[in-house]
């Protein structure tokens, strides 16, 4: 390159540059440059690599010929206009030409702290994190040091099988160092672009579909110790959809990541996310990832929306305490009017008492299943009440547009009744034609009520367990307005004001049956209608989504009906889960219970377990398969709704030694004499998701044996001349023993279904109990014994003599002892044909459990509370206990 002495300036080249003499300092080196269009740089070398700090680390900077301009070197003013043009964004220190701007012709390095520079760069640590260098962006200058340096480079967290440069992932931050002199400090961090993506693996050098994280903001730590990385959210792909998940803050250099909940976790979805567990190993990059799920395969639920019981005692507020969805509290304006007592809230004023929002979950519920119930126990106020109509219930805006309302007409001489009226898409707003029961049908006094409307549009008032009205609604309750709000005790309006007494009110998504009705008015306004029936099976399982194959997926835990701990280990070592994108399985071997004197399926029937002497090799096994179909949401956990779920399981009942096992002769204990029943059942267990309904079913299969039906003493005599019975005297102790004649049954249930239908959740040891009202029916073979019975005089057993045996085809009930006598009450109003009179009481015509006496004896509520067990099971002829 050719050169001339431009005068005292310096020496000037063909492209027209005059460089000046460089001016060394103590830790700079400057060298004037000018150009006649270009302008005028200071051409800054350092004689010592700069030192940047951060944190207890330290890196070296160095840079030759940066074109400083004033006080500082900033990399846009550096660019010629043939670099961008070209997207030349590095250096070019072989510029030869006027094409090619004399401001790019620098050199800079950042490399560790005693790092050989002749090596090719590495990943710079940055509180655990790797960061490459690309651009020397601005540095600042201050006399004969620099004062702020500020670095453009990709950020990335370390992943195991790959030290490179990640540079196809927006990754890129901004560091700026700041002091005096060749010191400097890390005094900022920022992203440079959008946001930050880290992979968490790579495959052959590519991040591919790995879950990764997204950053939105980095910033330094206080006093500039570490990293703080914000709004970061996980992205990784499961079931076919990308997944969203908000993370907390995460510092650097050590990531403390513990599981966190997931937003929702708690919700109702039979599939719903419930944990993310994040490790981040800043050693070896061997990143992990969990993803927890909650599986809920459902029971049909009992359809109640909303529950008020009235027993808070004060306030303004009425509570709903269903249990069910987002709490529909009802709250009143003013507490005038509302006189609190142990028996529920009277209304003396005029008072309402509403939401004060729309009643979103009964509105929603009612339209989907196009049914509904309004239940209450209610107390009118005698002789106040003008004729009107004055709203019990109501979910509406006034009184010409309404969803449904149920009222007390009062007509002449205090005669009421009660109205209904229901909004569906065949009615008008207003809910006509109503349906009301007869004049003077309802009183002043405590009454049951309840309005039920199903999805055949068949409509009915109940009164006191009665049916009092009925007609057909047609339509569908899609017209139902989802602004109404829920109001009890006047409209929301005004001017329709009932005064009286609430004891309870429930509104159910589903019309009650009339058995259904007539149990919950014999059970009183002091019992609360079943929350929920619960869930047949519950599962935690956990995904992970950094491996490959089935091995991802495992099963934690399982539960049978909140009560029965599942066995999750399959014996012989098989997955006992397996998923794909559409289908979660799952097995099990076998249960325990937590209580420590076992669970009973019915009251009675215990269930066996691997700690049941005998039966620990008796497999209880089980599976749950349900079938769903992932819908995403941007930015945001997808959702997953089934599409089908099934689950199969056995349980084993074992209790007690029947009789009908020893024979003549033999020996038996005092657990095979003395024992009210014994059995040896096994229940099969399904439930299935049919559209949006839960079917479910049990099939019954083994022994049920009623030990001591009858029986009668052996010294017993009998006078026929003069019909005299003589019984021995009774003893406790002694000899000879009370020998006896005794009937016990066997009844064989060969695939009998038990209607879930009349089962519901029990608390304590039991599964299950007979809902109110309900009881089983059925046709079973019986196999009957009459065996005498010798016991010993110590009580420790006794021995059998003569038997005789014969079966027959014969009903048989399961049924609790209060369904027993409110059945033996009903009957005993009844008559039946007689050959004799013509017409006679049913009692006096019948035998057994019929027959006037018995059925009196039976149906006496201070006997049953006292000396019956709570599940009687009963055949034609007379009582099993």
């Amino acid at each position: 390159m050719a050169a001339g002495l431009a005068g005292d300036a310096g020496y000037t080249d063909q492209r027209g540059l005059v460089r000046g003499a460089s001016l060394p300092a103590t830790n700079l080196i400057r060298t004037p440059l000018s150009h006649p269009t270009a302008g005028d740089v200071q051409l800054t070398t350092t004689r010592l690599p700069l030192t940047l700090g951060h944190g207890t680390a330290s890196w070296r900077l160095w840079f030759r010929d940066l074109p400083a301009q004033g006080a500082a070197f900033t990399k846009a003013s550096a660019r010629s206009p043939k670099a961008v043009e070209l997207d030349l964004d590095g250096n070019d220190p072989e510029a030869r030409s006027s094409d090619y701007e004399h401001r790019t012709g620098y050199e800079w390095r950042l490399r560790p702290l005693g790092d050989d520079p002749d090596e090719p760069a590495p990943g710079l640590d940055l509180f655990g994190l790797r960061f490459f260098p690309l651009v020397l962006d601005r540095v600042a200058f201050s006399g004969d040091g620099v004062a702020a340096v500020e670095v453009i480079g990709r950020l990335q967290l370390p992943v195991a099988g790959s030290d490179d440069e990640q540079t196809d992932l927006s990754n890129c931050v901004r560091l700026t160092f700041s002091g005096g002199g060749a010191e400097l400090r890390l005094s900022a961090v920022g992203i440079e672009g959008d946001a930050l993506e880290w992979p968490l693996a790579v495959s052959a050098g590519e991040a591919g579909d790995a879950p990764r994280l997204r950053v939105g903001r980095v910033a330094l730590a206080s006093g500039g110790a570490g990293l703080t990385v914000e709004q970061a959210r996980l992205y990784f792909h499961l079931f076919q959809v990308e997944w969203a998940v908000g993370l907390p803050p995460i510092g650097f250099p050590n990531p403390a990541t513990p599981p966190f909940t997931l937003p929702g976790a708690n919700g109702p979805d039979p599939i719903v996310p419930q944990r993310v567990a994040l490790g981040l190993d800043m050693t070896g990059g061997e990143h992990t990832l969990n993803l927890t799920l909650a599986v809920r395969i459902g029971r049909p639920p009992t359809g109640l929306e909303a529950l008020y019981r009235f027993d808070e005692g004060g306030g303004t507020t009425v509570h709903d305490s269903s249990g069910t969805g987002e709490p529909l509290h009802l709250n009143a304006a003013s507490a005038q009017g509302m006189s609190w007592g142990p028996n529920g809230l009277t209304l003396t004023k005029p008072t309402l008492i509403r939401s004060g929002a729309p009643a979103a979950k009964l509105n929603a519920a009612m339209k989907a299943s196009d049914e509904i119930s309004v239940e209450a126990w209610v107390e009118p106020v005698s002789g106040l009440l003008t004729s009107g109509q004055f709203n019990l219930v109501t979910v509406s805006s006034d009184a010409e547009h309404r969803n449904v309302t149920v009222q007390q007409r009062k007509g002449l001489l205090n005669s009421s009744s009660v109205d209904a009226w229901l909004r569906t898409d065949a009615t008008n707003e207003e809910g006509a034609p109503d349906l009301a029961t007869p004049a003077g049908s309802l009183s002043a006094s405590l009454t049951h009520l309840a309005y039920t409307r199903s999805a055949d549009g068949r409509t009915r008032i109940y009164i006191n367990g009665q049916l009092k009205a009925e007609q057909n609604v047609g339509g569908s309750l899609d017209a139902w307005d989802d602004r109404f709000e829920l109001a009890l005790g006047d409209e929301i309006t005004g001017g329709r004001a009932w005064l009286g007494t609430y004891r309870m009110v429930a509104l159910y998504s589903r019309a009650l049956t009339a058995e259904e009705v007539s149990a919950r008015f014999g059970a009183g306004p002091a019992t609360p209608p079943p929350t929920a029936r619960g869930q047949a099976v519950t599962a935690s399982l956990t995904f992970d989504l950094m491996a490959r194959g089935k091995d991802r997926f495992t099963l934690d835990a399982a539960n049978l009906f909140g009560d029965l701990t599942l066995a999750v280990t399959l014996p012989d070592g098989s997955p006992a889960a397996l998923a794909d994108d559409t289908t979660l399985q799952f097995g099990w071997n076998g249960y325990s219970a937590p209580q420590p004197e076992g669970l009973q399926f019915l009251p009675g029937m215990r269930l066996a377990d691997a700690r049941t002497p005998g039966l620990g090799e008796r497999a209880a096994p089980g599976f749950a398969t349900i079938t769903f179909r992932a819908t995403a949401r941007p930015d945001d956990l997808p959702k997953l709704p089934l599409t089908g779920a099934f689950v199969e399981a056995l349980l084993v009942a074992h209790w007690g030694r029947s009789l009908h096992d020893a024979g003549p002769g033999q020996s038996v204990d005092a657990a095979e004499l003395y024992g009210s029943s014994a059995g040896d059942v096994v229940v099969g267990y399904t439930s299935r998701l049919e559209g949006s309904d839960w079917q479910e079913k049990f099939l019954l299969n083994g022994m049920l044996t009623a030990t001591d039906l009858v029986s009668w003493p052996q010294q017993l005599s009998y006078d026929a001349a003069n019909a005299r019975i003589t019984l021995p005297a009774a003893r406790t102790a002694g000899s000879p023993p009370l020998t006896h004649t005794r009937h016990t049954i066997r009844v064989l249930l060969n695939q009998h279904e038990l209607p879930a239908s009349t089962l519901t959740g029990a608390d304590g040891p039991l599964l299950f109990t007979f809902a109110q009202g309900r009881s089983w029916q059925t046709l079973a073979l019986v196999e009957h014994q009459l065996v005498q019975v010798s016991p010993a005089a110590d009580g420790s057993g006794g021995t059998l003599g003569q038997e005789t045996r014969w079966t027959a085809v014969q009903e048989v009930r399961l049924l609790a002892p209060q369904r027993a006598a409110r059945f033996l009450r009903a009957m005993a109003a009844l008559k039946t044909t007689d050959p004799v009179e013509g017409v006679s009481p049913l009692g006096s015509v019948s035998g057994g459990y019929l027959g006037a006496g018995l059925s009196a004896l039976l149906a006496d509520s201070g006997l049953r509370s006292t000396h019956c067990p709570r599940t009687r099971c009963s055949s034609r002829r007379a009582p099993i206990i």
